[in-house]
């Protein structure tokens, strides 16, 4: 597991990842030759998920402070039979 990381949530546009981390997919297998930075995309049009290609720019995205930082409630769904990153 990384030791830092730094998540920002641009407006209009992707969250936008940098730092240390992993990126685990959804088979729970860390995703390796990464950039130190990657934009993942928010407005689910992106021909490259889970990777933003800059689509949200013609596809009518826009983004709300309070829509993006609504935590989720429940469990949270996980595949791959991982229950943690840290496993």
């Amino acid at each position: 597991m990384a030791d830092s990381a730094e998540i920002v949530l641009k407006e209009n546009g992707p969250i936008v990842v940098s730092g240390e981390f992993d990126l685990i997919d959804e088979q729970g297998n860390k995703v390796e030759g990464l950039n130190p930075i990657i934009a993942l995309c928010r407005c689910g049009a992106s021909a490259n998920k889970p990777f933003c290609d800059g689509t949200h720019s013609s596809c009518g995205y826009t983004s709300s402070r309070t829509d993006a930082l609504t935590p989720l409630r429940g469990p949270v769904p996980r595949s791959g039979g991982r229950t943690r990153p840290s496993e």
